[in-house]
Parts: structure tokens; C-alpha cells; sequence
């Protein structure tokens, strides 16, 4: 698998796993802005899935989590983009075995 597909694979499932932390995104979104400012920092995004998840994100994790939703130039996600990505790659997309990599088997942790 290409690092691209793999990051792809690995931020689909990582979305996943945000979009079933929680019945309401909202309460999601506020366990994930650390700083309270009402956006997600880049730096809230990687201590907040550390936290919540239990996944320590590598530089190019992040990068593409970040690029994904939108981060990569303001470095910051409000709710309505955080909704947006969540519903859109959580739901459109099937979750198949193949959707991961070897050690980023996110949909059974």
C-alpha cells in the first residue's frame, strides 16, 4: 500500500472512530478543543486523539488528519467543518478490512 493510501486508509479510520466516540459530535468536538478557544488546534487535534484514542499520531498522520479537515492553513477546524469531514468520511465511505493497514487496526480497538 503507498503511504498516500495508507494515510488515507488511516484517517478514514481514525474519522470513524472520532464519529462513534460520542452519540453528539458536539460533545466530541469539546472533548477535542483543549484549549477551549471553540476551534481544534493542530495541537489539540494530536493530544486529543492521544487522549481519547490512545493513538499517538506521526508527523505525517497528523499532516494528512490536519489536510483532511481543512487545518493545514488556518491550523484550526471550527464545528461546522469538524461536522462536515466527520459525517462526510464516516458514513459515505464503506469500512472494509482493507481500509487500514497492518498496525493501524483502528475499527477493533
Amino acid at each position: 500500500m503507498s503511504s498516500s493510501s495508507s494515510s488515507t486508509s488511516f484517517t478514514l479510520a481514525l474519522t470513524r472512530k472520532i464519529a462513534s466516540h460520542s452519540s453528539n459530535l458536539l460533545d466530541t468536538f469539546l472533548e477535542m478543543d483543549l484549549s477551549g478557544t471553540g476551534t481544534i488546534s493542530r495541537s489539540d487535534l494530536a493530544l486529543s486523539v492521544q487522549s481519547l484514542f490512545k493513538i499517538s499520531l506521526t508527523r505525517a498522520q497528523l499532516n494528512a488528519l490536519c489536510s483532511k479537515f481543512g487545518a493545514e492553513g488556518t491550523r484550526r477546524v471550527d464545528y461546522n467543518r469538524f461536522v462536515e469531514v466527520v459525517r462526510d468520511l464516516a458514513v459515505a465511505t464503506p469500512l472494509t478490512s482493507a481500509s487500514y493497514g497492518a498496525g493501524e487496526d483502528l475499527a477493533r480497538t
